[in-house]
């Protein structure tokens, strides 16, 4: 057991090293690339203990973008095609982040069981709760989609009443479609992803980044509920943040952006 624990803290160490220096290292070239990066409401990370990290999801430079401004190694839930190419598959391993399983079956759970081992042991987690969903359906600029709602069933389960939940809004001046391929392509490492209307896969970028970090969420009264008022909460949770972002990202949002309902997507299953 001893060794166990000494053997998970070395791996753990040389993860923080490795993305602390990728982190040193990509941050100005990233900046530079997209025409500089705006942030406001650093303050709202904590130093240390563990935090939530919920943000929208519009293009494939969100997590780098989050990397290189929050000075906290964030641990990202990351999609299970991450995990099977060979050169994505070494960087999110490396810098510990959370690989979705391949198999359907048992996905939501597996998130949720890593999810909340790293928040027990004080980290700061990342999730984009829109998933793939804007890659897919060709939303327009700015559009913030609805949330599925495994992060919220996370945060019903948890125990963990005090935890920060930290809503963060990913806007830009453009959004640039630099690749453009069909979905067929990742079916044959992830045979699990939805099928786009077009059969395509969009991923833009961001020129001209702004980052917003929100004021921590409290959901305190999960404390003294049983489990059934807890589950039932959970739609409650999911409007509750997406809205939070939606009103961090509304003065960055292009003219013309659609707001689609803010349903909450089902997932799998709605046991905690």
């Amino acid at each position: 057991m001893a060794a166990d624990t000494l053997r998970e803290s070395m791996a753990d160490f040389g993860q923080d090293l490795w993305y602390q220096t990728l982190r040193t290292l990509l941050k100005d070239p990233i900046s530079n690339a997209l025409g500089g990066i705006q942030v406001a409401g650093l303050e709202n990370i904590p130093v240390q203990g563990p935090a939530l990290l919920v943000a929208n999801h519009r293009t494939t430079t969100d997590p780098f973008l989050l990397g290189a401004v929050v000075p906290r190694r964030i641990h990202f839930v990351v999609a299970a095609f991450m995990g099977q190419l060979p050169l994505t598959r070494e960087l999110v391993s490396s810098t510990g982040n959370i690989v979705l399983p391949l198999e359907k079956k048992g996905k939501s759970q597996e998130l949720i069981r890593k999810a909340r081992r790293l928040l027990r042991n004080g980290r700061l987690v990342g999730v984009f709760p829109e998933g793939m969903d804007n890659f897919l359906n060709g939303s327009p600029p700015g559009t913030i989609g609805p949330f599925h709602s495994t992060f919220a069933r996370l945060i019903a389960g948890l125990e963990m009443p005090e935890l920060p939940i930290l809503p963060v809004a990913i806007t830009g001046e453009e959004e640039l479609t630099v690749l453009q391929f069909p979905a067929a392509l990742l079916k044959l490492v992830d045979p699990h992803i939805p099928t786009s209307p077009d059969g395509q896969i969009t991923a833009p970028i961001l020129r001209r980044a702004r980052i917003a970090i929100g004021a921590p969420i409290y959901f305190l009264e999960l404390a003294d509920l049983p489990v059934a008022e807890r589950r039932a909460r959970i739609p409650h949770i999911v409007e509750t943040v997406r809205e939070a972002i939606v009103q961090l990202a509304q003065a960055r949002v292009r003219p013309g952006a659609q707001e689609p309902a803010a349903k909450p997507l089902l997932d799998e299953s709605d046991n905690l």
